[in-house]
C-alpha cells in the first residue's frame, strides 16, 4: 500500500512539474567540472582540488577567466599571484570571493571563502559564507561525489559557524536542507526547519521548503497551509501562486486551484509561462 501511494505522489508530482524545484537556477556544464585530478597547462603542477575531494577548483577557475574578456582575466590573475605567494591577505581573498560571486560561481567563490576560515577561523561571517556558497554550488555541478563534497562542505562550515551564533537563521535553514536533500536524514532537517519557522513564522526559504516537502509526501492540506502563508508574504511571487494552485489541486479542490493558477496567468509576462499557466488549468477540465 505504501509502494503503491509513492508511485501516485511520484506521478502527481512529475506531472505538475516538480522536478527541478529545490535548489537552484540550471546546471554549469563546463568542462572544467568533474575532471577531478586532470592535469592542465596552466596548472602543470596537477590537481588543486581540496582534501577528500576530486573536484578541482582551479581547473573550473581557468576555464571560466577563459571565457572573460582580456582584462578581466588580468585583474584576476593578478590578485591571484599575490595570493599564491606567501600568506594571502584577507583583502585579496574577499577581492576573489566577492568577484567570483559577482560571476555567478558559488563553487570558486566558496574556495576563496574557505582559505578565509582556515586564515580567521574564529570569524563567523566567513564560515557562513563559505556555507552558504558550497550549499549554491550544490546546483551547478551534476555529478555525486561533486555534490557530496559540496554538501560536506556546506555543512562543516554551517555548523561551526551556528556554534558561535546560534541565532543565524538563514545559515540553520540552509543547513537543514543540506541535512535533508544531501544527506538523507530528513527528520533532522525538517526538525531544525520548524525551528526556524517557529522562531521567524514569515521566513520566505523555511515556507517553501517546508510546503514542498509536504507536497512531496502527499499532505497536501499542510502544503495549502504552508503556501497560502508564502503567498501572503510574498505576493509578488508567481511561482507562490503557482505551488498554491498545484497544492489545492492534490488536495482535489479544483475550484481552488483554477482560481489561483488563473491569478498565476495574470502574473506572468513570459509566453512560455504563459503557456504553462494554460497547461495547468487544462489538467483541471
Amino acid at each position: 500500500m505504501q509502494s503503491t501511494r509513492l508511485k501516485q505522489v511520484l506521478a502527481v508530482l512529475l506531472t505538475l512539474g516538480l522536478i527541478a524545484f529545490i535548489y537552484f537556477n540550471g546546471r554549469n556544464n563546463s568542462s572544467a567540472l568533474n575532471k577531478g585530478t586532470s592535469m592542465n597547462d596552466d596548472h602543470p603542477g596537477g590537481s588543486t582540488a581540496m582534501p577528500g575531494s576530486a573536484f578541482d577548483f582551479k581547473l573550473l577557475e581557468s576555464d571560466i577567466k577563459s571565457k572573460l574578456p582580456v582584462t578581466a582575466a588580468a585583474a584576476i590573475n593578478s590578485v591571484e599571484k599575490r595570493v599564491e605567494t606567501g600568506k594571502p591577505s584577507e583583502k585579496d581573498l574577499l577581492l576573489l570571493a566577492n568577484k567570483f560571486d559577482s560571476l555567478k560561481q558559488p563553487a570558486l567563490a566558496g574556495f576563496y571563502y574557505k582559505k578565509l576560515t582556515e586564515q580567521y577561523p574564529g570569524n563567523e561571517k566567513y564560515l557562513a559564507g563559505c556555507g552558504e556558497r558550497f550549499f549554491e554550488a550544490v546546483g551547478q555541478v551534476n555529478d555525486s561525489p561533486s555534490m557530496a563534497y559540496f554538501v560536506d562542505l556546506s555543512i562543516q562550515n554551517y555548523e561551526k559557524a551556528l556554534k558561535m551564533n546560534p541565532g543565524d537563521l538563514d545559515s540553520k535553514a540552509h543547513l537543514a536542507v543540506d541535512y535533508i536533500d544531501g544527506k538523507g536524514d530528513v527528520m533532522k532537517g525538517v526538525g531544525m526547519l520548524r525551528e526556524v519557522n517557529q522562531a521567524d513564522p514569515d521566513n520566505k526559504f523555511v515556507l517553501f521548503e517546508l510546503g514542498v516537502l509536504s507536497m512531496r509526501s502527499g499532505q497536501w492540506d499542510k502544503a495549502v497551509e504552508r503556501f497560502s502563508k508564502l503567498v501572503q508574504v510574498e505576493p509578488e511571487n508567481p511561482d507562490n501562486m503557482r505551488y498554491l494552485g498545484q497544492s489545492y489541486q492534490g488536495q482535489g479542490n479544483k475550484d481552488k486551484a483554477l482560481e489561483a493558477y488563473q491569478k498565476y496567468k495574470q502574473m506572468v509576462q513570459q509566453p512560455r509561462l504563459k503557456a504553462e499557466a494554460d497547461a495547468l488549468i487544462n489538467t483541471l477540465k
